[in-house]
């Protein structure tokens, strides 16, 4: 009789058991369900209901007053989660070309802060008699019928002015070309007041608004404002015309100077004068 009984007994603990375990598992699904509905719920809210922005602050110095920048940034009845910082600056720079560096910082629960900075002029394009002014970005800061001062004359292959707040569509291979010419006139302490790269085999720069330098190809490139940096402290300080270096290799190094007015918007001028060897 005890040996049935204590089977007895085991049968009913293991029933037990099971039956706890199964209810362990009903638990847990529905507590997990419980979880995820309740995350939905809450995401839910926290897109429509859930933290609204109530404040923006705008900071920075910028031409724009905050009422132009708050108008521009489009934040009305936004949710402080779902809203898009990218998306708040590119309509910042399009609406307010002459807008600079612009941040967007979240600030729970209901603030957003806005920091504008005015752009800085630094290069600018010429398409028929219209002059784009851009920012180091090349970002078109607005567009005239004068050549802005203090700029850089930049032209490229295949350029189009886009509308301000846009900014100039550059190959990879105007790029690389802009970059190398840039920092190896940096180098040689050239002050260049244009570069041309609109054509790879005829690289152009110009120097102080009255010399136009022909650079031919990359091939030698080093080299050739090398020998250009040797000859401009010899040259008057008034010298106007075009220096040609687009034949110069180390076995014939020559510069052929043409000593004319450059006709600086079409990077352009004639009749050869004389030549100056690499001393």
């Amino acid at each position: 009789m005890k040996e049935k009984d204590n089977k007895r007994e085991t049968a009913v603990r293991r029933t037990v058991k099971k039956r706890n375990k199964r209810r362990k598992r009903k638990l847990m699904l529905f507590f997990s369900a419980f979880m995820i509905i309740a995350l939905a719920v809450f995401l839910v809210l926290s897109a429509t209901v859930l933290f609204p922005i109530k404040n923006v602050v705008v900071e920075g110095k910028s031409i724009y007053t905050e009422e132009d920048i708050i108008s521009a940034s489009g934040i009305e009845d936004d949710n402080i989660i779902m809203l898009s910082k990218n998306k708040v600056i590119n309509r910042i720079a399009k609406k307010l070309p002459q807008s600079g560096k612009i941040t967007v910082k979240k600030q729970f629960p209901d603030t957003v802060k806005i920091t504008v900075d005015t752009a800085v002029p630094t290069y600018y394009f010429v398409a028929d008699g219209v002059f784009y002014v851009t920012d180091s970005d090349y970002k078109v800061i607005e567009r005239g019928i004068e050549a802005p001062a203090g700029c850089m004359l930049l032209r490229i292959s295949d350029f189009k002015g886009p509308a301000p707040g846009n900014k100039v569509k550059i190959s990879d291979e105007n790029k690389s070309l802009l970059k190398e010419l840039k920092s190896l006139c940096e180098v040689q302490k050239l002050k260049v007041t244009g570069i041309s790269v609109s054509n790879d085999i005829d690289l152009r720069i110009i120097i102080n608004d009255r010399i136009l330098v022909l650079l031919g190809s990359r091939v030698d490139l080093e080299r050739k404002l090398l020998h250009l940096s040797t000859m401009l402290p010899e040259m008057e300080e008034s010298a106007q015309g075009t220096v040609d270096l687009s034949n110069w290799t180390s076995n014939d190094a020559e510069a052929i100077f043409r000593d004319k007015k450059i006709d600086i918007f079409g990077f352009a001028t004639k009749n050869i004068q004389k030549t100056q060897e690499n001393s």
